[in-house]
């Protein structure tokens, strides 16, 4: 990974990191329980599919992905990353993702996410690899680069904490 590309991708964890963080900010625990209409996640239920998210897709990146001959091209980067953070188009989440109730407080399921997410930033700031040399199946974006996998990755709490403010602005909280 060449200095630039380490730069941007801390710089997009940190970002999706204080956007979730913020979008939680004063937010009581029986507020973030509550769901905001039927079919809809509580704001706990959209940490907790952060959470596994950030848990699978950080796993692939340090162990799980295969090795491409050559690298995937950088020009789709710019377009996974407008992807990512629009939140014009909702998306169905995979099973494996969804909420399962297996934090039972925000206070949990915040500390669990800024564990992962210190992992994961750990991982860039010593990663040696070019994770443009590594594949991996997106559930909508299908083939992406290890590298397009990890910017999914770094913005995706930032999807969601789209999705917490509006279900705190249904909530009135």
């Amino acid at each position: 990974m060449n200095e630039s590309d380490r730069q941007r991708d801390l710089r997009y964890l940190a970002e999706g990191r204080d956007a979730l963080l913020d979008s939680v900010r004063g937010l009581s625990e029986a507020d973030a329980a509550v769901r905001p209409a039927p079919g809809r996640w509580s704001v706990l239920e959209c940490i907790e599919h952060v959470c596994n998210v950030e848990d699978r897709m950080l796993g692939a990146l340090e162990t799980r992905l295969p090795l491409a001959d050559l690298p995937g091209p950088r020009e789709r980067e710019e377009s996974v990353i407008r992807f990512v953070t629009a939140r014009q188009e909702k998306m169905a989440a995979p099973a494996r993702v969804l909420p399962t109730g297996r934090f039972s407080t925000l206070a949990q399921a915040i500390e669990h996410f800024s564990a992962v997410r210190a992992r994961t930033i750990a991982f860039i700031e010593i990663c040696d690899r070019d994770l443009r040399m590594y594949r991996a199946k997106h559930p909508v974006l299908g083939e992406i680069t290890g590298e397009e996998l990890l910017l999914v990755l770094a913005l995706h709490p930032a999807r969601h904490a789209g999705q917490i403010r509006e279900t705190r602005e249904a909530l009135k909280v």
